[in-house]
């Protein structure tokens, strides 16, 4: 019994003396940023949902990740200490969701950086951000454009998630408005208040504390596949599941339509002004470990792209070479955020280089 009871003690000491050096010297002696936890350079906006906060420059965490989070005076993702801040004249536009911002990735190695880097001629824009879909690009492309923005040619990323996206808004007298069609399982705000405000404590209070624990919880995490690998996972699994859940009454066919009808509205528009429209696609891991034959989300856009588009770019068929040469789980181990479906710096690279080839071939013809 005094063993344990003096096992005790030394753990118990020793966690005390580890706490407080982590209080007192943590930071310092690990010589932490500050990071911003809370991704308040997340802003919402009246006519197209959501948007980044203009001339923002601060470190932000995605997973396992710290970046840079940097924007120009429009809240357009760029280069920290961008020189083109007040520029409004641009050559190619870029616009998507979480993929185009390049969740947990510096501005320079996201694949609208490195096109930006190999096209340094011109003037590229990264209109993305989390959670953008169909009818967001098109009332943020409109509000822009209206406002006296310019450019040439946008490029929009579609990704596997905007058709979901779409079952729960609208476009209306060009803005989006929210409609709560499908059942959410997302904790409740007050729920993801109390998460943020213990990780923030820990982060600035325990940062030592804070990085051991998240390396602890990755580690444990690791070990089991994460919810959006899995056959059934809704938000990716309607490419090759028609009876996919989660898209209301309109199921997965009446979301796709609605996806398509408001990038026709969006092509018109942009043929009015004489602005090329560009589209491209790219997969998620889900597709790399379920389909078979070409993805349905390639059919669709293809098509779409038909008399409408100057480029379709599918990154697809470069990633399932890749997996055809070393396995659908390699590739994913290989180009993607260890858990994640995002891409990481080599998934951006791919998706840069199945651009940048796509452009020279165009502009050879134009």
């Amino acid at each position: 019994m005094n063993k344990v009871r003096t096992y005790f003690i030394i753990i118990l000491n020793s966690l005390v003396l580890f706490l407080s050096i982590d209080y007192f010297f943590g930071a310092k002696l690990f010589n932490f940023d500050p990071v911003n936890l809370n991704q308040d350079f997340r802003l919402q906006h009246k006519i197209f949902s959501h948007t980044l906060k203009p001339d923002y420059e601060g470190t932000a965490a995605w997973g396992n990740q710290l970046y840079k989070v940097c924007t120009n005076s429009l809240g357009f993702k760029s280069y920290c200490g961008d020189t083109s801040k007040l520029n409004t004249e641009y050559d190619l536009v870029f616009i998507g969701d979480s993929f185009t911002e390049a969740i947990g990735m510096n501005f320079e190695d996201s694949f609208v950086g490195f096109v930006s880097q190999s096209f340094s001629e011109l003037t590229v824009g990264n209109m993305g951000v989390s959670s953008y879909s169909p009818s967001i690009y098109l009332a943020k492309v409109k509000h822009y454009l209206n406002k006296g923005l310019s450019m040439k040619h946008l490029i929009v990323y579609i990704d596997i998630s905007d058709v979901q996206d779409e079952v729960t808004r609208v476009f209306e007298n060009d803005i989006v408005k929210n409609e709560s069609l499908i059942t959410s399982d997302k904790p409740n705000l007050s729920e993801e208040f109390n998460i943020l405000s213990l990780k923030k404590f820990l982060y600035e209070q325990l940062p030592a504390s804070y990085f051991l624990l998240r390396t602890l919880r990755n580690f444990i995490l690791s070990k089991f596949d994460p919810e959006s690998y899995h056959f059934d996972y809704e938000r990716s699994s309607w490419t090759f599941n028609a009876d996919s859940k989660g898209y209301g009454e309109i199921g997965v066919n009446g979301a796709v339509e609605r996806a398509i009808t408001n990038m026709q509205i969006l092509s018109n528009f942009l043929n009015e002004r004489n602005i090329q429209l560009s589209i491209a696609v790219y997969p998620w891991p889900g597709q790399l470990l379920h389909e078979t034959g070409e993805s349905l989300q390639v059919r669709i856009w293809r098509d779409f792209c038909i008399k409408r588009c100057a480029m379709f770019i599918e990154s697809f068929t470069s990633f399932n070479k890749v997996k055809n040469q070393l396995s659908a789980r390699k590739t994913i181990e290989n180009y993607f955020f260890k858990g994640d479906i995002h891409f990481n710096r080599d998934g951006n690279k791919v998706l840069a280089q199945d651009f940048i080839n796509s452009f020279e071939e165009y502009q050879k013809g134009i």
